[in-house]
């Protein structure tokens, strides 16, 4: 119950929130929008599991815990430690930089035959 108050507080207060980004008008700012949200949605896949498994480690390792038994090969993990961050910077890169040079201000905009009036 206390944790709900501060929530409450703080969720009532973003009602008069603008979200511009979310608002975006044209082709290209729908586009833009669309990939910001990709953008998020593709490094929460490594951010919200770091933050769990925070959590996680805290709880059974704490100085505490004398049952708690550290039986970690690194050998084996350090593929997923390094690979998984490396395969979304490297997905994250293509996508952006795919997308700069489709939304560069100066390329004409793709217009349909029948809006040359």
């Amino acid at each position: 119950m206390p944790f709900s108050l501060p929530l409450f507080a703080g969720l009532s207060s973003l009602g008069g929130c603008n979200w511009v980004l979310f608002n975006s008008k044209g082709s290209v700012g729908l586009q833009e929008r669309d990939l910001i949200i990709l953008c998020t949605g593709l490094m929460l896949i490594v951010v919200l599991p770091a933050i769990a498994l925070t959590f996680v480690f805290a709880g059974q390792y704490r100085a505490s815990n004398h049952k708690a038994t550290y039986l970690l090969e690194w050998a084996h993990s350090e593929a997923v430690v390094w690979g998984i961050p490396l395969l979304n910077v490297v997905t994250l890169a293509t996508i952006v930089w795919k997308s700069t040079h489709e939304f560069d201000p100066y390329r004409p905009l793709d217009v349909c035959p029948d809006q040359n009036a």
